[in-house]
């Protein structure tokens, strides 16, 4: 199936080409669906909305207790914890 892209995604594509990252326009294409067909799984999943929706609760009463950070230090403590 031939497709034309925008510039835009053409020069993405290849940079992860010529980064070495993958062996050809169509590993980029595969990796990119596969991510996709991914996140739709788990969108589609009950128990991700039901998990989505207890964290959203959980930070909804933080905020009402008072219990926030600027956004910025939490998002440092959030990447500190990653390390």
């Amino acid at each position: 199936m031939p497709i034309t892209l925008p510039t835009r995604l053409e020069k993405d594509i290849q940079k992860k080409v010529s980064s070495g990252e993958y062996a050809s326009p169509e590993d980029v294409i595969d990796a990119g669906l596969r991510l996709l067909n991914e996140r739709d799984a788990e969108l589609a999943d009950p128990a991700f909305k039901d998990r989505l929706g207890r964290s959203i609760e959980r930070g909804l009463r933080q905020v009402e207790q008072g219990q926030t950070a600027p956004f910025d230090e939490a998002y440092k403590k959030e990447l500190r914890s990653l390390v």
